[in-house]
């Protein structure tokens, strides 16, 4: 009696979880080989598509590295921003967020690291600056603004050093030498620190630009 022979099928996907099921592949391989073997069609390979279709949702080797780090990056807002706005006061706020981004850092920061690091994708990163991004600043600064009573430009200014802060303390925390807690304790305080001391010299300076201008009328 003949073996029978069984066919493969494959499964039919929405393009969108199409889309999600190849990202998630090349994210794995990412994660666990580096970039150094990465291809589309290996992605393909691992994904159990063909070349072709991989080439369908992504033109080119960079677009599909791109799109990987987008979607990452827009995770991790999005989960920041839910930190933020669940804060009451300003020392929550900046305990809730710096621990959202030194746990990204702790379990997939090399990861990110790899792809920002990416030849292919050094003109593109600057576009990966995502609108949640944007928006999480904003809200941020408006949150500065009302608690040390400076200006929207000011507060704006100070979000952004914090947040230069969080991503120095998640590069250190990649060398290993603290624990994920005593970096995120000695960054909170940190943040807090120089927050409060930024905004103090905001408001001097305010004083001292309107006592200048009421001198010169």
């Amino acid at each position: 009696m003949p073996a029978r022979t069984i066919a493969r099928t494959r499964t039919r996907l929405e393009p969108e979880a199409r889309q999600t099921q190849i990202l998630d592949h090349a994210a794995r391989l990412v994660a666990e080989e580096g970039l150094s073997g990465f291809s589309m069609e290996r992605v393909a390979r691992d994904a159990g598509v063909s070349k072709a279709l991989v080439y369908t949702y992504f033109s080119n080797q960079a677009h599909l590295l791109k799109s990987l780090l987008k979607r990452d990056l827009e995770r991790i807002q999005r989960e920041q921003m839910h930190a933020a706005m669940s804060a009451r006061t300003f020392p929550e706020l900046v305990r809730n967020t710096t621990h959202i981004a030194l746990l990204e850092a702790e379990n997939r920061g090399a990861f990110v690291r790899r792809l920002l690091n990416e030849p292919s994708l050094v003109e593109e990163v600057g576009a990966v600056r995502t609108s949640e991004h944007t928006t999480n600043v904003r809200y941020l600064a408006k949150r500065l603004a009302k608690e040390f009573d400076i200006s929207r430009t000011d507060a704006l200014r100070l979000t952004e050093i914090g947040l230069g802060l969080t991503m120095a303390a998640g590069d250190y925390l990649q060398t290993g030498a603290a624990s994920r807690s005593e970096v995120e304790e000695l960054t909170v305080a940190m943040i807090i620190g120089a927050v409060r001391a930024g905004a103090a010299q905001c408001r001097r300076s305010g004083r001292r630009e309107r006592q200048g201008r009421s001198a010169s009328d």
